[in-house]
């Protein structure tokens, strides 16, 4: 009875989650994409006249194109776990929470900026 309603939580939780995921991660996931679309253009261009390794940029668009589909991925795997004792913990170097917190918070910037700018511009034309 209890694993049942543990359950139940659980769905219900997940399902919260996914809408969340839904809108904030989309908010996040055009930006980043137009971003690293951007740069892997510019690196591709550098790349033409000069002879550098572009795969770091590859990778930077990659994970762009899978980060919206990843969240999801992530937050479907809470119904997969059945107890803690399934979280597998890989040995991993420790997080530096201060470039974390820079790296969110040019997100965010970055964000607000292509939003901001695109109901400015559609603002313009609707007149």
């Amino acid at each position: 009875m209890i694993d049942k309603l543990v359950y139940l939580i659980r769905i219900f939780v997940t399902f919260i989650v996914l809408a969340i995921w839904t809108v904030i991660g989309f908010l996040f996931w055009i930006p980043l994409l137009i971003r690293m679309i951007a740069y892997f253009s510019s690196m591709i261009t550098i790349s033409t006249f000069r002879r550098i390794e572009i795969r770091h940029a590859q990778d930077r668009l990659n994970f762009a194109i899978e980060f919206y589909i990843n969240g999801f991925v992530k937050i479907l795997d809470i119904l997969n776990r059945k107890k803690l004792e399934d979280l597998k913990l890989e040995d991993i170097k420790p997080i530096d929470i201060w470039d974390l917190f820079v790296s969110i918070i040019w997100d965010v910037f970055w964000s607000l900026i292509f939003w901001g700018s695109l109901v400015f511009v559609v603002a313009q034309f609707a007149r």
